[in-house]
């Protein structure tokens, strides 16, 4: 949903600015067909001229300033019991649209706020900026011997018991594995890379997360460790059931689409389902498990295990691309920061912990862009000091 509201930014930015195109106007058209609700929306933004005219000169003023007082507009636009009751998607597509407006189309990323909330411009002190993660992994064999995995590629492939490339070209310096030989690949902090196990499971792995499988499944079961995040496309085969472990649990499966966020320093062991079942049993409690359904999602904390409607986009962001965070506490967000930018996080006040932001953002993107967006709420600002990022207390 949130990529929708982020393609509708896009288009009525391009009307503002006078660049839509015939087929862009054809989409956005059809999009105001859709309901009402978009078509009022819309109105909104094309009764403001003066909201237009500030727009249409962006390029010519400080972005930093006009953005603060587009942005200014648009929350008081709204009288205090009509944003109450309809600011979630109006407040994320108007932030969006002054975004690209006037920070330009290729950040392609938006924040949104809560209405109570005025945006101005913080400041991030950055000296050297940190690259965005990428593709690297390595392979440790069952005699020790680690084998750097190569950048320019995203997977590899187990074929019977040799190693390749997607490509099919050789990965240097593995040799034979024997069957039942077990093999872990891991990604590093800034890492991920996928696996095409030999009975064709698909595993896209997260950065800081490794997984401990055979060079070849026996003839009876399928099983796999895991630790941090991983998706798993597994390859259906009544016969053998495929199990991936945890530290907390066990899900075992035929063949279905998962993901499973199992990292040490988060609070909860996450399951998410997007086709197929799968079966989630707990080291600990509940006898038996629990079967999920397309669209559930399980928590597991402690022993106790809760199942909840699944928040798809937000379980698939990282496999997409993005960071997606729906009024998620600030601690947590820069948890996955930390994972994908390969940095260490301070806090400099504990209640800043407790702030929570949302928004969408490209995990492309190098970090001081992510940090500029979240210090434009005003709520959160940050130091930065090699590779270790603090985060101040603000003083408001």
């Amino acid at each position: 949903m949130l990529k929708q509201e982020f393609r509708i930014s896009e288009l009525i930015a391009a009307e503002l600015r006078g660049e839509l195109s015939a087929e862009e106007q054809l989409e956005l058209q059809n999009w105001l067909e859709t309901k009402e609700s978009n078509r009022i929306l819309y109105q909104e933004f094309a009764d403001q001229q003066m909201l237009s005219n500030k727009m249409q000169k962006y390029q010519q003023t400080d972005s930093d300033a006009l953005y603060q007082l587009t942005i200014n507009k648009i929350m008081l636009q709204r009288r205090p019991e009509q944003v109450r009751s309809a600011w979630k998607i109006w407040i994320r597509i108007a932030a969006a649209v002054a975004a690209i407006l006037l920070l330009g189309p290729p950040l392609f990323m938006y924040w949104y706020f809560s209405p109570d909330k005025r945006l101005q411009p913080g400041i991030t002190y950055i000296q050297h900026d940190i690259p965005a993660g990428g593709n690297k992994a390595y392979i440790t064999l069952s005699n020790g011997k680690t084998i750097q995995l190569s950048s320019a590629k995203n997977g590899i492939v187990m074929n019977g018991r040799s190693i390749s490339y997607a490509d099919q070209s050789l990965v240097a310096g593995s040799v034979s594995a024997l069957e039942n030989e077990e093999l872990t690949i891991s990604t590093p902090l800034g890492g991920q890379y996928q696996v095409t196990l030999n009975d064709g499971t698909v595993v896209y792995m997260n950065a800081g997360s490794s997984l401990k499988y055979p060079a070849v499944f026996g003839q009876s079961a399928r099983v796999v460790s895991l630790t941090g995040e991983a998706y798993f496309e597994v390859a259906k085969d009544e016969a053998k059931p495929f199990t991936v472990s945890t530290a907390r649990q066990r899900l075992t499966v035929l063949g279905t689409h998962f993901n499973v966020n199992a990292y040490s320093d988060e609070p909860l062991t996450e399951t998410t389902l997007l086709e197929g079942s799968v079966r989630v049993s707990p080291l600990k409690g509940s006898a038996g498990g629990t079967i999920l359904l397309p669209g559930q999602q399980a928590d597991l904390q402690g022993d106790l295990l809760q199942v909840k409607t699944a928040d798809l986009e937000e379980a698939m962001a990282w496999k997409n691309g993005d960071f997606i965070f729906r009024e998620e506490a600030l601690e947590s967000i820069m948890r996955k920061v930390s994972r994908w930018y390969n940095v260490e996080v301070e806090f400099d006040d504990e209640a800043s912990k407790t702030i929570k932001l949302g928004g969408l953002v490209s995990r492309s993107k190098n970090i001081s862009a992510i940090l500029k967006m979240m210090e434009l709420t005003k709520r959160v600002q940050f130091k930065m000091q090699g590779r270790k990022i603090i985060v101040l207390k603000m003083n408001n």
